[in-house]
C-alpha cells in the first residue's frame, strides 16, 4: 500500500530538538542507537553489494527461483535513495514523478546501473488526494499521453512503470487500454501491476497491447514492524519457489531497510536469485519460450516414432490416384 506523499518528509521538531539543553539522557541514547543501527545496516549492505554487484544482469540458472523487489514512493529524500543504492544494486527503485528529488536521484541511480521505474499516480476509490502528474478517470487519450510524457521526463532512465494507488482506474478496461496505447510509443518499457485492487485489469490490458507486463505478488510492509515485514519476506520467497518467479513491493521505511539488510544476503544461500524487474521479465519469457520449444520438439519425436493404428485410419477418406471428376478444373 503506497503512503501519502508527505509521509517521508522530516517530522516536526520536538520540544527537545528546539531546546537542546532540555534533551534527556534517554533521548541521546535513542539517537545513538538509531545511528548505530544505520551504521550496521550500511556495513552489511556493503558486503552484499560487493558480492552481488555483477549478478544483476547475469542470467539465472534454468531451475533457480527468481524474485524482484521494487521500492516505491521514492523521491522525497535523496539520502534514502543513496542508502538503497548502497544496500543492494539489484533492487528496482520506483520514483514518484512530482517528488522534489526524483529527477536528480533517478538520474544518479540510472547512471550507477540501478534499475529505475516511474511510479505513476492513478486515481483511487474515495480519492481525496490529488497528485500532480496523476491519471484521472475520464481523461482523453491526448491528456493521458501528455501526462505520461511529462511523468517519464521527470524520472529519467525509467525502464518501466508501476501504478501508485489507482484502485479505481486499474479496474476500468477502457482507461487501461488508453494508457497502454500511449505507453506503446516508448517501445521497450514494461508495466508492473501493483494490484491495489483485486479487480484490476491493468496487467491483462498491457499484455493485450503487446507490452511486457508482470504483477506484484507480495506487499512487504503494509504493517511497519520488523516481525510483520520479516513474515512477508518469507511469503515472497515462498511465492518465488512456487511459481519460479515473484515480484514484491516495499517502501523506504527504516524497519523495511533493517529487514532487507538482514534478509537479502540470505537469498543466495537459499537458492533464490534477486534480479531487477526487467531481468525477471526477460528470464520468465526465456523460460516460457524454452518450455514451448521443448514441448514442440517432444511432440515431433512422438509423432515421428509412432505407427498409425487401425483406429487412426479406419475412417479416413481413400487416397485417390487421380482427381475426382468434380474436382478437375474445366478446360
Amino acid at each position: 500500500m503506497s503512503m501519502p506523499a508527505f509521509f517521508y518528509r522530516r517530522p516536526p521538531l520536538t520540544a527537545a530538538a528546539k531546546h537542546p539543553q532540555s534533551t534527556t539522557l534517554a533521548d541521546r541514547l535513542h539517537e545513538f542507537t538509531g545511528l548505530l543501527l544505520l551504521a550496521i545496516i550500511l556495513l552489511l549492505s556493503l558486503s552484499v553489494s560487493t558480492a552481488q554487484a555483477s549478478d544483476c544482469s547475469a542470467p539465472a540458472a534454468d531451475s533457480a527461483p527468481v524474485l524482484a523487489l521494487i521500492i516505491d514512493d521514492l523521491g522525497y529524500q535523496a539520502s534514502t535513495v543513496k542508502q538503497l543504492m548502497a544496500l543492494q544494486p539489484c533492487l528496482t527503485l520506483s520514483f514518484l514523478p512530482s517528488a522534489p528529488y526524483s529527477t536528480k536521484m533517478a538520474r544518479q541511480a540510472s547512471a550507477a546501473g540501478q534499475e529505475v521505474m516511474l511510479h505513476l499516480p492513478m486515481q483511487a476509490h474515495n480519492d481525496h488526494q490529488h497528485y500532480p502528474l496523476s491519471l484521472r478517470s475520464g481523461a482523453s487519450f491526448a491528456n493521458i499521453a501528455r501526462t505520461l510524457e511529462q511523468a517519464l521526463r521527470a524520472v529519467p532512465g525509467a525502464r518501466g512503470i508501476n501504478n501508485h494507488r489507482g484502485s479505481l482506474l486499474t479496474e476500468d478496461r477502457q482507461e487501461m487500454n488508453r494508457l497502454m496505447q500511449a505507453l506503446k510509443k516508448y517501445g521497450s518499457l514494461y508495466f508492473v501491476d501493483s494490484r491495489t485492487s483485486k479487480y484490476t485489469v491493468a496487467e491483462k490490458s498491457a499484455r493485450s497491447q503487446g507490452i511486457a507486463a508482470a504483477r506484484r505478488r507480495v506487499f512487504l510492509d503494509n504493517e511497519q514492524n520488523i516481525a510483520a515485514i520479516d513474515k512477508q519476506f518469507d511469503q515472497l520467497i515462498k511465492q518465488a519457489r512456487k511459481r519460479g518467479h515473484a515480484i514484491g513491493i516495499a517502501h523506504p521505511y527504516p524497519q523495511t531497510l533493517q529487514v532487507l539488510a538482514q534478509r537479502l544476503p540470505q537469498l543466495q544461500q537459499a537458492g533464490i536469485v534477486l534480479l531487477p524487474v526487467s531481468q525477471l521479465i526477460k528470464t520468465q519469457t526465456d523460460r516460457r519460450t524454452a518450455a514451448w520449444q521443448a514441448s514442440l520438439s517432444h511432440s515431433h519425436k512422438v509423432a515421428k516414432n509412432s505407427k498409425p493404428s487401425l483406429s487412426s485410419t479406419c475412417c479416413a477418406e481413400p487416397i485417390l490416384k487421380s482427381p475426382a471428376p468434380h474436382l478437375m478444373s474445366s478446360p
